[in-house]
């Protein structure tokens, strides 16, 4: 398979990164370099006895080690799809350098280890499954920009009645929401390490083909503890993100009393 092809955007169909589940699976994205929030999910997902990890990309950028992460998730056996952070620290999408004061990809480029940026190598931003005779698409974007294809919750759902899929999970915008248009059912997983609605509450999704219901779950996390930890390494953009409050109550299932 030809990986710039499918990078490109394009049918999400295309390819052959198909897979066959009965399991209850956990769907994250979006961690951004922040392992204290990505250890905070993982620990719920063991105790929910969560099956397998689905990775839906942008594991790194905005926070600088991007090794942490890539480490926990290669040993959690996550499936792991490349978003458009990945993408542009490979060269499939050009690095902006006004952009990059947040992003801080090039920074990255000189921290990654030569075995991660193996692992990287070569992955696509988007996973077709068999679930239970439903059809499941995950992708980072969106099923017609698999990298850079924003949606949010007032994108107009009824663009995805023609798809040929039953549930489709996807991130990049780090706002989280499920909506239903015809038969079809959207989910978007919000972020794991950087949400945009309530900055200490990671975002992730979990999905049992059993019973077929997706449901978002949110997850606190210690933001002083990362503030502590990075400091004048990240950008300020970044730290507001962090310590941002909602202004309405944030979508999604919240898990009390977890946070150390």
């Amino acid at each position: 398979m030809d990986p710039d092809r499918n990078l490109r955007g394009g049918d999400p169909a295309v390819g052959s990164l198909s897979r066959v589940f009965l399991m209850k699976f956990a769907i994250l994205s979006d961690v951004h370099g922040n392992d204290i929030a990505l250890r905070n999910c993982l620990d719920y997902c063991s105790r929910e006895g969560v099956d397998k990890i689905i990775f839906l990309g942008d594991a790194i950028g905005y926070l600088p080690d991007p090794n942490n992460v890539l480490n926990i998730l290669k040993r959690k056996s996550a499936e792991f799809l490349i978003g458009n952070h990945e993408a542009m620290l490979l060269g499939y999408l050009k690095i902006e350098h006004q952009k990059d004061l947040s992003y801080q990809l090039q920074n990255i480029k000189n921290k990654i280890s030569k075995g991660n940026l193996k692992y990287l190598t070569g992955k696509v931003p988007y996973l077709l499954m068999k679930a239970k005779r439903k059809n499941v698409l995950c992708v980072h974007g969106s099923p017609w920009d698999p990298l850079t294809g924003y949606i949010y919750p007032d994108f107009r759902m009824s663009a995805f009645n023609r798809l040929p899929f039953d549930v489709i999970f996807q991130g990049h915008t780090h706002y989280p929401f499920i909506k239903k248009s015809g038969k079809i059912t959207i989910v978007n997983v919000g972020s794991c390490g950087l949400p945009r609605d309530q900055g200490d509450l990671s975002s992730f999704a979990l999905y049992d083909t059993d019973d077929d219901s997706p449901t978002v779950i949110r997850v606190p996390f210690n933001v002083q503890d990362v503030i502590d930890r990075y400091g004048d390494d990240i950008s300020s953009d970044v730290a507001r993100c962090l310590l941002r409050t909602p202004k309405q109550k944030p979508f999604g299932r919240i898990m009390e009393g977890l946070m150390e």
